[in-house]
């Protein structure tokens, strides 16, 4: 298997790949092309998804800053208890 097949299998079940919609939604969007799930998130109403509707295309790349984008909202909002500090790299070894 190539390198850039890997990595995009990698990335299916990852934070970046995965959003909020209903039943039915993920039914229909499962496999789809990425254009076509614009279109059903168009009517989404939650920020998560809309914010989704800006990208252009849909990739390993964008995969993986909308991930990066989702761990730092997570943070700001749940923030590390005061009893354990991470050390930087500890952080950077979480994300790759």
């Amino acid at each position: 298997m190539s390198n850039g097949i890997a990595v995009r299998d990698a990335l299916i079940h990852a934070l970046g790949n995965l959003t909020l919609v209903t039943v039915s939604a993920n039914s229909v969007a499962s496999n789809s092309a990425f254009d076509l799930k614009r279109t059903w998130l168009k009517d989404s109403l939650l920020a998560l998804n809309l914010a989704i509707l800006e990208k252009s295309s849909w990739n390993e790349s964008t995969i993986q800053e909308r991930g990066a984008s989702l761990a730092d909202l997570a943070i700001s909002i749940w923030p590390t208890p005061p009893a354990y500090s991470p050390q930087p790299e500890e952080i950077l070894e979480q994300r790759t």
